[in-house]
């Protein structure tokens, strides 16, 4: 009603959902739904919707407001059957069909407005949002230019032809590092760290000791939260260095490196020993906020394992070409890069 009263329009076609399971109903039997009780007369809505009785008691109604309104206009109704309310490919047919009526005989400079009612059974075409608007909208846009109108239908994974209704399965991307390399990276960059978990062989060989830290560190996070600032100082792939944090005695978590030859890594937090683990290149690293993200891989594993997750990485990492860099700065200054 507001689209038909927003604008002075020659004439109005109408296209009303069908349901066509439903059993025929009187329109006198409509007349008096406004006179049941809430709750009974929600029922009678539900059970009378989609029909061509409540289509054709919608349309005397309809006619009837706009000519309280001072409107005058040839307004029409088609009934269209579609497998469900949101059949997107029944109503997009429809649409074009809609269009090709409309605009029949008009002259080429003829306004034509779409107005979808999403959720009703009612749709007048001035677009709203929804998997219909992608319908329409696709329609209209490619109409203007002679091009096809292609849909990705992501729910059942194929593209279909929306003039022909040909579909197409699509081509999963399951790789990350592919979605990567489609849709980030430049001619200036590449992948300088792909994330694999095996990446660093320590995660390997230290096993479920390494899983378990990180999982004490995430319940107990406030405690080597406090270790941050001092944890800097030692968080230097290029300069290794042993430290025995805090330097006092009464702390809930203290944590140990000894830089040269093992290269191990101890924690005691809440008074229960975590090592020593060895093999730990940069310690401070890790305990800088490097095991959440390893606890948070861990816990996603199993989703990965399982096959609701396709493809899990840890630490991406995108790198600038040295080349490029000397173009921007005008000398090399190393190569940069972005983890993800």
């Amino acid at each position: 009603m507001g689209a038909l009263l927003a604008n002075n329009y020659d004439r109005a076609l109408i296209l009303g959902y069908t349901n066509q399971q439903k059993a025929e109903v009187a329109e006198n039997e409509l007349s008096k739904v406004h006179l049941l009780p809430n709750e009974a007369a929600g029922q009678k809505v539900y059970e009378y919707a989609n029909t061509p009785g409540a289509h054709c008691h919608y349309m005397n109604w309809l006619k009837a407001a706009l000519a309280e309104n001072g409107r005058q206009l040839e307004l029409n109704f088609k009934p269209v059957p579609l497998k469900n309310l949101n059949d997107s490919e029944g109503i997009f047919q429809a649409a074009k069909t809609a269009l090709s009526e409309a605009t029949n005989g008009e002259k080429k400079d003829a306004t034509v407005t779409f107005h979808l009612s999403p959720g009703t059974p009612v749709m007048a075409f001035n677009l709203t949002g929804g998997t219909k608007l992608m319908y329409a909208g696709a329609f209209s846009a490619c109409s203007k230019v002679n091009a096809t109108p292609l849909y990705f239908n992501l729910a059942e994974n194929n593209i279909v032809n929306l003039q022909t209704g040909a579909r197409r399965p699509l081509k999963p991307i399951t790789s990350s590092i592919d979605l990567i390399k489609l849709n980030c990276l430049d001619k200036e960059q590449y992948i300088k760290n792909n994330g694999a978990w095996e990446n660093i062989r320590a995660r390997l060989t230290q096993g479920n000791v390494r899983q378990e830290l990180s999982a004490a560190l995430f319940k107990n996070h406030e405690k080597i939260q406090k270790l941050y600032a001092d944890l800097v100082n030692y968080n230097d792939d290029n300069n290794i260095k042993d430290f025995e944090l805090p330097v006092y005695e009464t702390s809930e978590c203290k944590v140990f490196h000894k830089a040269k030859n093992s290269q191990e890594g101890t924690v005691i937090l809440g008074g229960k020993l975590y090592g020593p683990i060895r093999g730990w290149h940069n310690f401070a690293k890790y305990l800088s906020g490097g095991w959440f993200e390893e606890y948070v891989y861990g816990e996603l594993k199993p989703l990965e394992e399982a096959g609701i997750i396709h493809d899990l990485r840890i630490n991406v990492r995108i790198a600038y070409n040295q080349s490029s860099i000397k173009k921007k700065s005008g000398a090399a200054m190393g190569k940069r890069s972005s983890r993800i």
